[in-house]
């Protein structure tokens, strides 16, 4: 088991605190080259590239005709979660809704400009996480933001995590693309 230690930021020298707020450095130029084709083919070829690498990299068959979730997946997914997962959706969803709220500032003299559009990126990997959809979603919906799509990666039948969708109709989010990774990104990027 690792030690945790402690630092005291304001005794240590600049050196030392450049070195302690320092991220962890990566080399991205590999990845940046292995995404560039994905992100031009979707760019290029729209969905007949996402099509592809829906298949091909999320491993998945998702007819063209159904990237979108339908209304009678929505419907059905909650036939699919537990009684208690679904209330325990609806309780983190409320909580984090008041949280948001809380932190809108009162009517000022400042004009803001929301985004017309966000895309929501829901991550699946060796599970679901209904909860980044919840955190996500939500302040985007509190913000005003009047289009809300989410992307995730499919099953391997093409279909959508069922928690991961009661969370986004209880948090007010109505589109879901069933898409993930650089091609999802572009997808949505690039219309």
């Amino acid at each position: 088991m690792s030690e945790i230690s402690f630092h005291d930021l304001s005794s240590a020298s600049a050196e030392q605190r450049a070195s302690l707020l320092k991220r962890a450095e990566a080399d991205l130029s590999v990845f940046v080259e292995k995404v560039r084709p994905i992100l031009e083919a979707v760019r290029t070829e729209g969905d007949a590239a996402l099509l592809r690498f829906v298949r091909d990299l999320d491993k998945a068959d998702v007819a063209a005709g159904s990237l979108k979730v339908s209304e009678a997946e929505f419907d059905a997914a909650f036939g699919k979660v537990d009684k208690d997962v679904i209330d325990s959706i609806r309780f983190g969803i409320t909580n984090i809704r008041h949280f948001h709220e809380e932190q809108r500032p009162e009517t000022m003299w400042l004009k803001e400009v929301r985004p017309g559009a966000v895309a929501l990126y829901v991550p699946r990997g060796k599970g679901a996480f209904p909860s980044v959809t919840m955190m996500t979603s939500v302040p985007a919906v509190i913000a005003g933001v009047p289009q809300i799509a989410i992307v995730t990666p499919p099953t391997a039948d093409g279909s959508v995590d069922a928690a991961t969708l009661v969370a986004a109709r209880f948090a007010g989010v109505e589109t879901v693309y069933k898409c993930g990774g650089a091609h999802a990104v572009a997808a949505v990027a690039y219309g």
